[in-house]
């Protein structure tokens, strides 16, 4: 099995949970934007919402020859690689500090009932190239626009 985008669960949970962690401790500070009751509790329930929804709608992907595996903090999914319809790069990369990245995007037929799966790869990366050409073995039709 090969990683397609396996820190996608990390990127996902890292800053509501660290929100999570640091809102109390603004509370128990006394930060009069937070100290109202009714405002933390708000607040609470918006990021508890927030990590049940990232946890329950974020997977890390990983592919071998014939499935792509989407795996959760919920449980593992296996989609064949013939159901995948598109898979598209954004138009423009993000650049970070010198570095560009470029966010693709993975869209299933609607027999899957599966919402689109995304990927950031670093500019001159191969693990999407690589993937397309797996995808491409089972599915002819696939659509890749890759710029």
């Amino acid at each position: 099995m090969k990683p397609l985008s396996p820190t996608n669960i990390l990127n996902a949970l890292l800053f509501p949970v660290l929100l999570l962690f640091i809102l109390p401790i603004l509370i128990l500070a006394g930060v009069p934007e937070v100290s109202n009751p009714v405002i933390a509790v708000i607040l609470f329930t918006i990021l508890i919402s927030w990590i049940a929804v990232s946890a329950n709608d974020t997977y890390d992907l990983h592919y071998d020859e014939e499935f792509l595996y989407l795996n959760s903090i919920l449980g593992r999914k296996k989609i064949p690689l013939e159901a995948i319809e598109k898979i598209q790069r954004s138009k423009e990369g993000m650049i970070v500090r010198g570095v560009t990245s470029w966010h693709y995007e993975i869209n299933f037929y609607t027999y899957t009932k599966m919402k689109k799966q995304s990927i950031n790869e670093v500019h001159g990366g191969r693990k999407v190239t690589e993937f397309v050409d797996a995808v491409r073995k089972k599915n002819s039709l696939v659509l890749v626009q890759l710029s």
